[in-house]
């Protein structure tokens, strides 16, 4: 249960062991204070939930103590509740508010009464702790996160100076092997010869093409990514993919079969790179998840208008498939169908 300490500010014991007796068994503790100076002390040093202070008749000092408790200490919420005799309950019953205090209690006590005012302010007090304590608790929580998403962007920093680093350092081994293929191809080879290197060379550009895209990682995380806009060979794209696919498809034993519509013209403008890219990966995952069976490329134009023509793309296989019950999850990143 929560406690809260109430401060009595009185120089008769006979009052103070009265309020005392009545407030007993309650989750209050009690503390008194016998002058203003030693009220203020304790209000400055003291997490008070309230503070009760002795009216006299005719004197003024436990007015002056409620003044110098709001005027030297920095409890601007704390309740003041002024205890008097009922000979001057109306007397000072239209002034209490100017001096600090929130209500006052005549004696001789009802003890309903008192205990409902204490309590009532006890519990005024104690919802603002509980808030004070909320509002603490999400701005620890504010600044965690705060940190959290500094890390976490620093380590998005880290991944990409990474990736640049290691992106560099294989492109130069990369294109010591593309210059050694270029070098072996004029050296006239024989056409089994050249079909293979034609395989090697047509793989290392597109893996170098990949890796100078991570080399952009920073505009495609960013979204600022721009695709292309130069002139290829659609049909020589497709016959450099499926060379590039042969090893896979020996492999499990399937046939690799590209179909390219009449319609569809043999040189267009885009971004052949992502195109090629697109086609390794679906084309590369048919044929690993299919054993003795068919894979298909087919591409066939779907609208041809003056300035742009619309082609679908079809990879189809007999493989093993994705069950229903997963086709919404293989979209989400780092997610496939099947740990297996």
């Amino acid at each position: 249960m929560d406690r809260a300490s109430v401060l009595i500010v009185d120089n008769n014991i006979r009052d103070i062991n009265e309020i005392e007796a009545l407030l007993s068994g309650s989750n209050i503790e009690l503390v008194k204070a016998s002058s203003s100076k030693e009220a203020i002390d304790l209000t400055n040093s003291m997490d008070l939930a309230m503070v009760l202070i002795e009216i006299k008749p005719d004197m003024t000092a436990g007015f002056e103590i409620a003044e110098a408790i709001r005027r030297n200490t920095n409890q601007e919420h704390l309740n003041i509740l002024y205890i008097t005799d009922n000979c001057c309950e109306t007397y000072y019953g239209n002034d209490y508010l100017f001096t600090g205090a929130v209500d006052f209690i005549a004696r001789p006590f009802i003890p309903g009464i008192l205990k409902g005012k204490v309590s009532s302010m006890i519990n005024q007090y104690l919802q603002r702790k509980r808030l004070e304590e909320e509002l603490e608790r999400r701005k620890v929580v504010e600044e965690k996160l705060i940190v959290a998403k500094r890390q976490e962007l620093e380590a998005v920093d880290e991944k990409k100076k990474f990736l640049s680093t290691m992106s560099h350092e294989i492109r130069t081994p990369l294109n010591a092997i593309i210059n050694t293929i270029n070098l072996l191809i004029s050296e006239e080879p024989r056409n089994d010869q050249r079909e293979d290197m034609d395989i090697l060379k047509f793989s290392a550009e597109n893996l170098l093409n990949l890796i100078n895209e991570i080399l952009d990682y920073s505009r495609i995380d960013s979204g600022k990514i721009e695709f292309e806009e130069i002139e290829f060979n659609i049909r020589k794209l497709f016959a450099g993919i499926k060379q590039s696919m042969q090893y896979g498809m020996v492999k499990n034993g399937n046939s690799l079969e590209f179909f390219i519509g009449e319609k569809v013209p043999t040189f267009l403008n885009g971004d052949s790179v992502r195109l090629a890219q697109v086609f390794f990966n679906l084309v590369g995952n048919a044929l690993k998840f299919t054993e003795k069976g068919n894979v298909s490329l087919v591409a066939e134009v779907m609208q041809d208008m003056e300035d742009f023509i619309e082609i679908n793309f079809r990879i189809s296989d007999t493989g093993i498939g994705i069950p229903e019950d997963k086709h919404k999850d293989i979209f989400e990143a780092f997610t496939q169908a099947s740990a297996s």
